[in-house]
């Protein structure tokens, strides 16, 4: 169902998940499930786990920095200006080789990586809480549709 209004965010939630930074632009709620929209920064030496989205793609636009990108057997360095597609059903991982933050914008679609990125993550605010443990961060991903190969 598509979105039967404009939308206009000017106090996006910031969420600390999985050691990076999320900025929360446009939820799937707000999409009427259409897609989501988020701003990630990603910390020197940052490395997601290879996980696979089995209901929506993935598409990542660089704005600051540079990422390496891995999507099922080919690695691909994707600068400032750029951006790479993760399709569903597909492993990839992200990391940060560079001792610089990635600043980037996510897109998936459609919409419900954003409502794994709420589930798992802990607002900004309260950085002192705890992150979640890599074994519930699998078994959240597990919930949404994304599979983390062990």
């Amino acid at each position: 169902m598509a979105a039967t209004r404009p939308v206009h965010q000017t106090n996006a939630p910031v969420l600390l998940f999985a050691g990076s930074t999320m900025k929360l632009h446009l939820t799937g709620e707000q999409t009427g499930g259409a897609f989501c929209l988020l701003e990630s920064v990603m910390p020197p030496g940052h490395c997601t786990p290879v996980h696979v989205h089995d209901d929506e793609e993935e598409a990542f636009l660089v704005l600051e920095g540079q990422l390496d990108v891995t999507i099922g057997a080919e690695t691909i360095t994707v600068r400032a200006g750029e951006s790479a597609l993760a399709p569903r059903g597909i492993p990839h991982q992200l990391r940060n080789t560079t001792g610089h933050p990635v600043r980037g914008i996510v897109i998936a679609t459609p919409a419900g990586f954003d409502a794994f990125v709420q589930a798992a993550g802990v607002p900004a605010s309260d950085a002192a809480m705890p992150p979640v443990s890599p074994e519930r961060l699998a078994t959240l991903a597990a919930e949404f549709g994304i599979r983390i190969p062990a």
